[in-house]
């Protein structure tokens, strides 16, 4: 068995295969995509993954349009969930399933682990799911909503971790407006990609699509350019100019160097420098090679700390043999990200970057959608290995109801921890989306959409295991929505950090969970500047527990000013947080102008907060705090419908909440 197929069967296990079923002829209800309705026709597709995944066997699930004679099977995978090492445990086994469906199904759970169910509970409470019992077998109905699709989850005999089902489910692909219109394998845009076929850094001609078929597939890795030299030379040399990354250090870099003679040609690995452990310029022999189309791939570097999947590089020169002429300048033709051309520009004063820096940072393992318009789309019964990066681009997607599994994305770098590789990030740009996909052990940040215009994220269900494993980051964004979401990591859910001015983003009808730091952080970071107009609606917090030092990283939501950052105009509302696992460890609320981390500066200011319908049902939580340092201010922070054990807040003391610090706090109200 080969690597990519042991790696595989750690998030999954052999059961019986599903398929595909479709019930219901009434049609889609995309009338009701956006008004937050539940659909009324009823209608099932469940799916299952390639052989080479197997299942948990923990539970058996199947469901049914309401009524219905026949049941069907769901898979059941294997995920890896965790929490950050101050816990213990780090990494651990549970269970998750997922289908799509309109209207209202019938579903039926069996534990089917030698111990009987003493006690169950379903998650979220507002879902108000009423479960029969009948030995170790649950059954209930559930009805979906086209604007929050139901996320739920089951824990069986007060457990939150192996005996833990997660059931997530979208509408059905192609009746919601949220999401992009899934392509057809006929439409001339496509290029259809089955599994074990090549898949091809750039798009043939004429194609915009990406469709990953039903099956096992592997994405290739590293950032690229191509060169079209023209005309056949004989190349026998290279001259690779290295150059220090934005930290000021110099890592050797990983590279290839492959050529062809003809467009029908494939690629021929010419130079392996993959080894390589030397800085600064690179100067070696190729065996005399006719050939007129040459590229350069990038796989990160060599060293053994630091940012070891990221790549520096100024120029690249092809030398022909005889004249030592560079048959390389000024002849790119494509690249993975913007601004290839450079490479073979002359100029050996000038790095080879985006104007964000984050795919030069994270390039090693990348896998990159590299024009306008490239549309990556998993299909059902898909499972994709590796992870997406776009930057500079717009108009990208990559959505589906397949599997990203980043289980086999390096796990164990440290030094930074945040050098490690994420899973699917679409940087820069406008109009950039992803929508309806699973994602699965993710090592770094999964869905990254900074400096973006209008990014969208949809119905994306997300597992991480460790540490940095963050959900969504809507980080110097204009416009940007995040809706229908399933998060449960071991880090922050939902973030906003202050990477550049960020405007008028929104996390609306998702169900969150954080084994470790927060649910949605707004502002913590190191550049000042403003963040201005976020707005957290429609929400539901399984659970959420702090971690490493609980008066700093603990959190449902946060708004945390530092180094001279302002923020501004926040809007919490209908925000349900079901009763924590370690209420000593969680906190509901925290305001706080404080710095993040020793060195930091405080934040400057913190002003127009606004909590509508918060509703917590447990109790003994952290004291919520609303705190400023010393030459900060925060003011006009207003709860209103504030209920905290089943009672209306109507003063700090009855809702445990802090408020004071040696800085300004003005104008904290309650209603």
């Amino acid at each position: 068995m080969d690597i990519a197929r042991r790696r595989l069967l750690q998030i999954g296990g052999a059961g019986l295969a599903a398929g595909v079923l479709g019930i219901g002829a009434d049609g889609p209800a995309q009338a009701r995509a956006v008004t937050g309705k539940p659909a009324l026709s009823s209608r099932l597709r469940a799916v299952a993954p390639p052989a080479e995944v197997a299942a948990n066997p923990a539970f058996s699930v199947q469901v049914r349009p309401r009524g219905a004679a026949t049941w069907t099977n769901l898979f059941v995978y294997k995920i890896r969930l965790g929490h950050q090492a101050d816990f213990g445990t780090l990494s651990y086994d549970s269970s998750m399933a997922q289908f799509d469906f309109n209207g209202t199904v019938d579903v039926r759970v069996t534990y089917a682990v030698n111990e009987p169910v003493t006690a169950f509970d379903l998650r979220p409470a507002s879902y108000g799911v009423a479960a029969q019992q009948q030995g170790n077998t649950l059954s209930f109905s559930l009805t979906q909503n086209l604007a929050a699709p139901r996320k739920l989850v089951l824990r069986i005999n007060n457990d939150w971790e192996t005996k833990t089902l997660h059931l997530v489910t979208n509408p059905i692909e192609g009746t919601v407006t949220t999401e992009p219109k899934p392509p057809s394998t006929a439409d001339a845009n496509v290029h259809v990609i089955q599994p074990g076929a090549d898949i091809p850094l750039q798009l043939p001609q004429g194609k915009d699509t990406y469709y990953f078929a039903p099956g096992l597939h592997v994405l290739p890795r590293g950032q690229w350019v191509e060169i079209d030299m023209g005309r056949s030379y004989s190349i026998d040399a290279f001259v690779l100019t290295q150059a220090a990354l934005w930290d000021g250090k110099e890592y050797p870099n990983k590279f290839t160097i492959e050529m062809k003679n003809s467009p029908a040609d494939p690629y021929v690995t010419v130079y392996d420098g993959m080894n390589n452990t030397q800085n600064g310029t690179l100067q070696g022999a190729i065996p005399a090679r006719t050939a007129r189309y040459a590229r350069l791939r990038l796989f990160g570097s060599n060293a053994t700390t630091g940012w070891i999947f990221s790549n520096t590089i100024s120029e690249f020169a092809l030398l022909e043999a005889g004249t030592g002429t560079n048959r390389a300048l000024n002849r790119a033709v494509a690249g993975a990200v913007e601004g290839f051309a450079s490479v073979v520009d002359g100029d050996t004063s000038a790095t080879w970057n985006t104007t964000s820096g984050w795919a030069r940072s994270h390039s090693g393992e990348s896998f990159f959608l590299s024009r306008d318009g490239y549309h990556a789309y998993l299909a059902p019964g898909s499972v994709v290995q590796g992870s997406f990066m776009s930057d500079g681009f717009s108009n990208v997607t990559v959505s589906g109801r397949g599997i990203l599994d980043c289980s086999q994305l390096n796990h164990t770098v440290s030094s930074p921890a945040e050098a490690r590789t994420g899973a699917v990030w679409l940087i820069q740009g406008s109009d950039n989306h992803v929508a309806g996909i699973t994602i699965l052990d993710s090592p770094m940040w999964n869905v990254v959409m900074n400096y973006s215009t209008r990014p969208r994220v949809s119905n994306v269900n997300i597992f991480g295991a460790q540490v940095n494993a963050d959900g969504v980051h809507l980080n110097a964004c204009t416009d940007g929505v995040a809706q229908g979401l399933f998060i449960r990591t071991p880090d922050d859910n939902c973030i906003i950090y202050h990477f550049g001015a960020a405007t008028n983003n929104t996390f609306k009808n998702s169900v969150l969970w954080g084994d470790g730091a927060h649910i949605i952080k707004i502002g913590s970071s190191s550049t000042p500047g403003l963040i201005d107009g976020v707005l957290f609606e429609n929400v539901d917090i399984l659970n959420q527990q702090g971690v490493w030092d609980l008066n700093r990283f603990t959190g449902c939501l946060k708004v945390w000013a530092n180094h001279d950052l302002a923020i501004q105009n926040i809007t919490f509302k209908d925000v349900r947080i079901d009763p924590f696992r370690f209420p000593e460890r969680a906190a509901v609320v925290e305001i706080r102008t404080d710095p993040r981390n020793t060195g930091e500066g405080i934040g400057k200011l913190i002003q127009n907060v606004s909590l509508q319908n918060i509703t917590y049902r447990g109790s003994g939580e952290l004291a919520a705090r609303i705190t400023a340092d010393a030459g900060s201010t925060i003011n006009h922070v207003a709860f209103t419908g504030y209920t905290r054990q089943g009672a209306l807040v109507t003063k700090a003391t009855a809702g445990n909440i802090t408020i004071g610090g040696s800085g300004t706090v003005s104008a904290v109200t309650f209603a």
